[in-house]
């Protein structure tokens, strides 16, 4: 995922320890579950957090 957003010139994205258990979790809805929207915001909500 970080090779890709490095290729597009995007920051890299770092998933802290504590929301570890959410980025599975949303990582497996979008893989199992064949639906990236929860994946997609909590990498989007990663983001931003960074920013601040």
């Amino acid at each position: 995922m970080n090779f890709l957003f490095i290729l597009g010139g995007y920051k890299w994205v770092v998933i802290k320890l504590e929301t570890k258990n959410l980025y599975l979790d949303a990582l497996e809805f979008a893989s199992v579950g064949k639906n990236i929207v929860s994946f997609m915001k909590f990498i989007l909500d990663t983001i931003n957090n960074d920013r601040k």
